[in-house]
């Protein structure tokens, strides 16, 4: 009869080692959510890339397929650049702060 408090002993210690690794160690709840949370912001970095390397690949295929109307595009769009008969006009944006 002096077996059973042993062993009810042993079973309360491995109850006790096994809910404190579940919680507080390496591979425990905590870690598995961080690695959760750090899955979903690569997924959501993952699928701008994705969107940003689709809209990449239109530009460069639009330019392998008519070269001067981009060649034309980037001139106007990044360097503000005009043919001689035409007028550049910008437009001032309101400031909020005033």
């Amino acid at each position: 009869m002096r077996l059973a408090p042993a062993i009810i002993f042993l079973f309360l210690f491995l109850i006790a080692t096994l809910l404190y690794s579940l919680f507080f160690s390496e591979s425990g709840i905590q870690e598995r959510d961080l690695i959760l949370k750090r899955n979903n912001e690569l997924l959501e970095e993952n699928q701008k890339l994705i969107e940003e390397n689709r809209k990449l690949s239109q530009s460069i295929k639009e330019a392998q397929e008519e070269p001067n109307i981009h060649v034309e595009n980037i001139a106007r769009e990044k360097f503000n650049l005009t043919f001689p008969d035409e007028e550049f006009i910008v437009f001032e944006e309101d400031d909020e702060n005033e």
